[in-house]
């Protein structure tokens, strides 16, 4: 090797060895950095928290208004769990499909071809007696209503455990974009269930049907670690799960969850009558802003009372309400629950507005309900039936059937 070679060898070495030794010192530096925050950051949290306890600092955490809908742009299959199979009759479909549009709203397979040229939009709103999540998607009420009815566009908004503020705010929030011609609204049972046992729709003493929603309104309800993983899954991987999760034997999030565990015994010392009072005027005022707000934008709003089982003679329905500890007894309940379907029909003979009395005109049994309140599928053909008749007997210029 000559001497030059033998230099510039040498010096290649040099830098090298000082690339390296920079390397070492950035590294080093690094995990000095990382080590010193570790330790300094549960310092910092400690300190956080004697200021704020210290200073009594109000929280300020981010909050919102709670949008309770079925995830916009989902495909999944829905095994309804023991939530559901334990509180039923019979169970007619052990899966059924459960596809939304871009809006959240439940559709059917034709759905899936755009119609463009319709004569009325209907928008159907409600808990899960509309939302019919364990009947398949071809046999629900609001989608055969669209299918009997020509060029009628329809969509379907209930939401399970959605009680008629939370389709107020729906309807406000994701509604009026659609410019419906028509919305259908049918509640009771859920407003029963939260008035009850809260005497508000605000009270926040039911995390999953809460009203507002601050950052941690579901650690309560579910372990840290699943919540870790949840979020993990919605920020990173939302694609490959929704492609994936019909793999999994998916049960509703709540199915096994007493959402109520909590408020259950909260009625106890309130006075019935003062109680069902404040349920009715409640419940009066939530509907009557629905109309309102309809009046307000041009919208036809429609009522109807919901169908069920319930009669203090029925021993299925008197066992099933007595299944877990309640704040009523079957009998209040029942008084309760038939006075809000009163309601409905006051409050659309005051507005003079359409009332669809599915109470009255759907027979009180197992053929046309699985449980106590939720329809089969011979009652959501029946249901959707009594629709379609209704809406062409009042309105024969816009309704006919195909």
């Amino acid at each position: 090797m000559s001497v030059d070679n033998a230099k510039t060898f040498s010096n290649y070495d040099y830098q090298w060895k000082r690339q390296i030794t920079c390397m070492e010192k950035v590294l080093k530096n690094t995990l000095f950095y990382i080590l010193l925050l570790l330790l300094f950051f549960p310092f910092l949290v400690f300190i956080d928290f004697l200021v704020g306890f210290t200073l009594d600092i109000d929280s300020q955490e981010a909050r919102s208004i709670s949008l309770r809908e079925i995830k916009p742009n989902s495909d999944f299959e829905f095994f309804g769990g023991a939530g559901y199979t334990n509180s039923a009759e019979y169970i007619e479909n052990e899966k059924t499909r459960i596809r939304t549009d871009s809006n959240g709203f439940i559709i059917g397979s034709k759905d899936l071809t755009p119609l463009i040229d319709w004569n009325a939009k209907i928008i159907f709103f409600g808990g899960s007696t509309t939302e019919n999540k364990l009947i398949q998607e071809d046999l629900r009420f609001p989608y055969l209503v669209g299918q009997k009815l020509d060029r009628i566009k329809v969509l379907n908004g209930g939401v399970s455990g959605n009680h008629s503020v939370h389709s107020l705010l729906n309807f406000i929030a994701k509604g009026i974009p659609e410019n419906p011609n028509f919305i259908i609204i049918m509640h009771g049972l859920n407003d029963l269930g939260t008035l009850t046992k809260t005497q508000s729709y605000w009270s926040g003493q039911i995390p999953t049907r809460n009203i507002l929603l601050g950052e941690d309104y579901l650690h309560d309800e579910y372990n840290f670690l699943f919540l870790v993983l949840r979020d993990i899954k919605n920020r990173f991987f939302p694609n490959l799960w929704a492609t994936v999760r019909h793999l999994f034997k998916h049960k509703a999030e709540l199915a096994l969850l007493d959402e109520f565990s909590d408020v259950r015994y909260l009625t106890k010392e309130i006075n019935f009558e003062f109680l069902k009072k404040d349920v009715l005027e409640k419940f009066t005022q939530s509907i009557q802003s629905i109309i309102d707000i309809s009046f307000n934008f041009k919208i036809t709003p429609i009522l109807m009372t919901q169908p069920n089982r319930y009669t203090v003679e029925d021993d299925f329905t008197k066992s099933q309400y007595n299944r877990v500890k309640q704040p009523l007894t079957y009998e209040e309940f029942c008084d309760i629950y038939f006075a809000l379907n009163d309601v409905i029909r006051k409050i659309a003979e005051d507005n003079e507005i359409l009332m669809i009395d599915l109470d009255k005109q759907v027979q009180k049994n197992s053929s046309n309900m699985y449980d106590t309140v939720h329809l089969s599928t011979k009652g959501n053909q029946l249901v959707s039936n009594l629709i379609v008749d209704s809406l062409i007997k009042t309105y024969p210029d816009i309704f006919s059937r195909q």
